[in-house]
């Protein structure tokens, strides 16, 4: 199989965030080239076998080594309406200060900003597509947060896309 193409930040659709900016990377066209996540596109890139996506199941523990208290799973609903998030690593945690917690629903987060997930996920899902979000949390308090964010999609092991696999790094300012 040939490589895939890398798209850089200039070639994904951009969607201007009050506190950041999200980008879609259609997967059609090709994947993301970004630095700081190339172990887990490459690792995504590895597991795709060009036509049905991986599913959640495909990624072993092993697989995330130093990505382990950075990651999230969530888990979507048939129809898309609402998620909940099934894993969440305590950095990822920590760095949004308790407004999400392993087990919560999306609908359920104490800021709309965590529920309007709910469309970008369903987004990810439906295109398919891979997301990144660059910018600070903006809200309780959390405002000081600079981080990005690499949201990856996977399917359920009928092959429906369900999965999100979220990848969380604060950045210095």
């Amino acid at each position: 199989m040939q490589p895939r193409p890398r798209l850089k930040l200039s070639q994904a659709e951009t969607e201007p965030r009050q506190f950041g900016t999200s980008h879609v990377f259609d997967l059609n066209e090709g994947l993301p080239a970004l630095d700081r996540f190339n172990d887990i596109i490459a690792l995504f890139d590895e597991k795709w076998d060009g036509k049905t996506l991986p599913q959640r199941l495909d990624y072993r523990f092993q697989d995330l080594r130093g990505w382990h208290s950075h990651f999230a799973l969530t888990e979507m609903n048939s129809d898309l309406s609402d998620g909940s998030f099934r894993i969440m690593g305590s950095n990822f945690a920590q760095l949004f200060g308790g407004t999400i917690t392993q087990g919560s629903r999306l609908r359920d987060a104490r800021t709309e900003r965590v529920g309007a997930l709910i469309s970008f996920f369903g987004r990810l899902l439906n295109t398919p597509a891979m997301g990144y979000f660059n910018g600070r949390l903006g809200y309780d308090g959390r405002e000081h947060v600079n981080l990005e964010v690499l949201d990856i999609p996977a399917t359920d092991r009928h092959g429906e896309l369900r999965y999100i696999l979220s990848f969380a790094r604060g950045i210095r300012a």
